[in-house]
């Protein structure tokens, strides 16, 4: 089972950008269907620690285990930019 898991979901790495999903009960009509993250921490290799804009004082606001999220990639091309 755990293989199985690891196969379909990669390993973030610190840093990374993610995509948090909000439930369609927890938003109004005009939200927005998901949240943009910056991985901060990683316990265990399983629970993340997600920050965002909206982070007190620069602590992370979330702990997500890997399948609560997605992975995004980087709008500046990775670590190529200039």
């Amino acid at each position: 089972m755990k293989a199985t898991s690891s196969k379909k979901f990669q390993n973030p790495t610190l840093g990374q950008n993610v995509r948090i999903r909000k439930p369609d009960i927890d938003r109004a009509k005009m939200d927005p269907r998901s949240i943009i993250a910056v991985i901060t921490d990683i316990k265990d290799e399983e629970f993340y620690k997600l920050a965002t804009n909206l982070s007190i004082h620069g602590k992370p606001i979330y702990l997500m285990q890997r399948n609560n999220f997605k992975l995004r990639r980087s709008w500046y091309g990775g670590n190529n930019c200039t």
